[in-house]
């Protein structure tokens, strides 16, 4: 089924602040006017680059912050300076102090050869993630081999104020996702610590990912579907803070650092030997080591991790036992489709709580790509039941995708697990139940997404500064086009969120959509 794209989600425009997130400039790129360059150096020593806006011919430097921005000192190299409009100029040096007195404050410089730069300096409030390579280039991560590993890598993370928060110089980085790799240039990686490491207030980790959100326009997805799953009560959802992230002295944009989901006693905590983490995956499942079909689903199955995972005997018999109990479970819903089933005997096979839950978030959220890939289930041993979650990417999700609005559903007619589940009466009522309980939460999921929006408002300046998107196609075919401004893109999500809410409040079976 087809539906129309729906518009009516830029009407909620009008309700927000006018001056909140401005028009943004065009994209810069490296270059260099006369082999001109500039950088800056941080209280610990980490440099930063200025990118150069071939259209404008403005040199912007993103600065980190472990320092007022008035505080920076100004570098300049490959010409002789002559002078500065502002600060204070030492022309041996090749330096300006004072040369900026706040964010979006400008400074035009001078050489000996009556040749002008204009620079511009940028700095948010978010904490600074800044990762360097041992002998490596940008280029030598970027290639298609996102599981080529880099070790002894820098990392120097600072908190909101400013201070040191975790620094090592044995990190190792690689990248990660799978079309989220392969598409953007704005790319997301993985840092392991080679001990564990509280981050940002967040439980101790070896293993920690940083999201772009490269077709997330609002940046604020992600982030406002783990709030709604965190308030549902879910067992585990993994935390995230945005950061601004600089790799090798570049500025690569906002990005959210956080929980990888893995099995791991402060994170999905599984302890059975057979225990597993298994990840439905019809698109990219075949780059994984371990898999299956099932054949009564029609779906294929990765192995994400095990708690045996060095155990090649037990980890495929963990698989195994995934494989059986699903297929006892999906045998079992076919046998009584059409049957008045109670919850108790739901119960035999799944966690019925975490099935409702997983549903709710999904399905209100209008995740659509949460039936072809990124779809996680768990089991802990043989006596355990099947369990759904966590709960994961959601960049398409909240209207981000074209052929699906707010009056649409996804699993009542297209998933045949889900489909026989929510044509369960019980099944039903638990949903209503739940959705009601959960209410409030529902109704402030706008509002959450605004302040979400509004408090990366100077971060999401300096992304889209850099990553010049705004008001073009989406990378990602199939996804709308980027708004024309960020204000815009916050405004359409907290739309379609509204949307999203009154069609459930009018709709007769919001979970059965024909």
């Amino acid at each position: 089924m087809k539906f129309k794209r729906n518009f009516a989600a830029a009407a909620l425009l009008l309700l927000l602040a006018a001056g909140l997130f401005g028009p943004l400039q065009s994209r810069p790129v490296y270059g260099a006017e006369s082999g001109f360059a500039c950088y800056t150096l941080d209280p610990f020593g980490e440099r930063t680059n200025a990118l150069y806006d071939e259209e404008t011919g403005v040199y912007y430097l993103y600065l980190p912050n472990r320092q007022a921005v008035s505080e920076y000192v100004l570098y300049v190299e490959g010409v002789s300076l002559r002078s500065a409009s502002k600060g204070e100029t030492d022309r041996e040096s090749g330096t300006v102090s004072g040369a900026f007195a706040g964010s979006r404050d400008q400074v035009v410089l001078t050489d000996t050869r009556g040749q002008v730069y204009n620079i511009t300096a940028l700095q948010s409030d978010l904490p600074s993630v800044s990762v360097t390579l041992k002998d490596a280039a940008i280029t030598d991560l970027h290639v298609k081999e996102k599981d080529r590993r880099f070790a002894g890598t820098r990392v120097l993370i600072t908190d909101a104020g400013g201070q040191c928060d975790v620094f090592t110089e044995t990190a190792e980085l690689k990248g990660r996702g799978n079309t989220s790799w392969d598409m953007p240039d704005k790319k997301g990686y993985q840092i392991k610590f080679d001990k564990r490491s509280r981050v940002l207030g967040m439980e101790k980790a070896k293993k920690w990912v940083l999201l772009a959100n490269a077709f997330d326009d609002s940046l604020v997805r992600n982030r406002t579907a783990f709030y709604f799953a965190e308030q549902l009560g879910m067992a585990w959802v993994p935390e995230y803070q945005p950061v601004d992230l600089w790799l090798n002295g570049e500025y690569r944009g906002t990005y959210l650092l956080g929980e990888k989901v893995e099995v791991d006693e402060r994170r999905l905590a599984l302890n059975d030997p057979l225990g597993v983490l298994m990840e439905h995956d019809n698109a990219f499942f075949a780059e994984s080591d371990i898999w299956f079909e099932d054949q009564i689903l029609n779906r294929c199955f990765a192995l994400k991790e095990a708690v045996s995972e060095d155990d090649p005997a037990l980890t495929a018999e963990a698989v195994e036992s995934f494989h059986e109990k699903l297929d006892t479970f999906l045998q079992f819903l076919t046998d009584h489709e059409g049957e008045d089933l109670s919850l108790e005997e739901l119960a035999r096979y799944i966690d019925v709580e975490s099935f409702a839950q997983w549903i709710l978030v999904n399905e209100y959220l209008l995740n659509v790509e949460s039936y072809t890939t990124s779809f996680f289930w768990y089991t802990d041993g043989r006596e355990d039941v099947l369990h759904l979650g966590p709960v994961w990417d959601f960049d398409s999700s909240m209207g981000n995708k074209y052929d699906f609005n707010e009056y649409t559903d996804i699993f009542g007619s297209r998933q045949q697990l889900f489909g026989l589940l929510l044509h369960i009466p019980a099944f039903q009522a638990l949903m209503d139940e739940l959705f009601a309980a959960n209410e409030e939460v529902i109704v402030s999921l706008p509002d959450h997404a605004l302040q979400e929006g509004e408090s990366l408002s100077a971060s999401a300046y300096m992304n889209y500064t850099r990553w010049r998107c705004l008001g073009e196609e989406n990378i990602k075919t199939g996804l709308a086009p980027y708004a024309a401004t960020y204000r815009e893109a916050c405004g359409n999500l907290a739309a379609w969120l509204n949307n999203r809410y009154d069609f459930y409040c009018t709709v007769e079976n919001r979970w059965l959509v024909q």
